[in-house]
């Protein structure tokens, strides 16, 4: 099993405090629900106010997340306000069992993995650091044909599209 923590901020843009509830919903690849959070009791947020709300699940046997097979879940958090939708968010994660091991190094779902990576800057040939999301997919899937499973970026953070593709195509993160 696995537990999943979700942390939401929670902003009232409005001039008048408001009561909401929220709850996530967790889907698989393909789009079924794998499980869902009670809705939490209805909180008052004053106007212009920022909360955090925290909330846990569990995901019985899960598919792992590994550089071979990149299974990633769909975390929908959806706020509500008088029952009706107000909003609701999508974030994607993996769910894996990562670790250091003195003598074995890396460990991915108890499997030793040698990570075989690059240091890259984060710009191309032709485009600067203005780079495409299709040129940087196209830049993953290159690195995975030659092996790699370990991508670090250079001087600058990473693109949160670059990470993404990361996620989706198996690719290890080396962020500092």
């Amino acid at each position: 099993n696995s537990t999943i923590y979700i942390e939401t901020e929670v902003k009232n843009s409005d001039i008048n405090s408001k009561n909401f509830s929220i709850y996530s919903v967790i889907r698989d690849m393909d789009g079924r629900e794998i499980v869902r959070t009670e809705p939490t009791s209805p909180t008052n947020i004053m106007a212009k106010e920022i909360i955090k709300i925290k909330q846990q699940c569990n995901i019985k046997n899960p598919h792992l997340w590994s550089c071979d097979d990149p299974f990633l879940y769909c975390v929908e958090t959806i706020i509500k306000e008088n029952e009706i939708v107000k909003d609701s968010y999508f974030t994607t994660i993996g769910v894996r069992e990562a670790r250091f091991d003195k003598e074995k190094g890396f460990i991915l779902n108890g499997k030793q993995v040698k990570l075989k990576g690059v240091n890259v800057h984060q710009d191309h040939a032709g485009v600067g650091s203005a780079i495409p999301n299709a040129l940087q997919e196209y830049r993953i899937d290159r690195l995975k044909s030659f092996g790699c499973n370990a991508y670090r970026a250079s001087h600058n953070p990473m693109t949160p599209s670059l990470l993404d593709i990361c996620d989706r195509k198996g690719m290890l993160v080396i962020d500092e």
